[in-house]
C-alpha cells in the first residue's frame, strides 16, 4: 500500500484506530474466554486438591509416626519413597536490617551486589569516555503517530 497525500494519511490514521479497537475486542473476548475455561480447571480440580493434601497430610504423619522404621531418614516403596530431612532456612524480621548491619560491619561474603551499566548517566558521558568502556551513542530518527480520541 502507498500513501498518496495527507488525506490519504489521515484516513490511514482512521484505519489503524479502527482496526487497534478491533483487535483489542478480540483480545479482551479472549481473556474472558480464558478467564471462564480457567475458573472451571479450578473449580473441577478443586476436590483433588484437597484430597491430595488431605493424603500428603496422612502420609507425612504415618512416617513421622514410624520414623525408627526406616533405613536411615528414607524408605523405598514400591510407588515412591519417603524422607526425613533437615532443612535449613534463614530468617529475619527485617532483610534490610541485616543487609545495612553487613555493610557497616564490612562481611562482604554476607551480601551481593548486582553491578549493571548506568545507561542514563552513560548517555551524558563524554564521547572519549564512551569509546574507552566500549559503549557508544546511537542517534535515529523515529517515527511515531497518536490516533484522536
Amino acid at each position: 500500500m502507498r500513501i498518496l497525500n495527507w488525506d490519504h494519511a489521515d484516513l490511514t490514521l482512521k484505519d489503524i484506530g479502527i482496526l487497534a479497537r478491533e483487535q483489542a475486542e478480540w483480545a479482551l473476548r479472549a481473556e474472558a474466554d480464558i478467564a471462564a475455561i480457567r475458573d472451571k480447571v479450578v473449580m473441577a480440580s478443586r476436590p483433588l486438591a484437597r484430597r491430595q493434601e488431605d493424603l500428603e497430610e496422612a502420609l507425612e504423619r504415618f512416617v513421622r509416626d514410624h520414623e525408627d522404621e526406616m533405613e536411615g531418614r528414607s524408605r523405598k516403596l514400591t510407588y515412591g519413597r519417603v524422607w526425613i530431612r533437615l532443612v535449613k532456612s534463614v530468617t529475619a524480621r527485617s532483610w534490610k536490617r541485616v543487609l545495612d548491619w553487613l555493610v557497616a560491619h564490612r562481611k562482604a561474603d554476607y551480601y551481593r551486589v548486582k553491578y549493571e551499566p548506568n545507561k542514563e548517566t552513560l548517555a551524558l558521558a563524554h564521547a572519549d569516555f564512551l569509546k574507552a568502556c566500549g559503549a557508544r551513542i546511537k542517534e535515529e530518527d523515529s517515527f511515531g503517530y497518536e490516533l484522536q480520541d
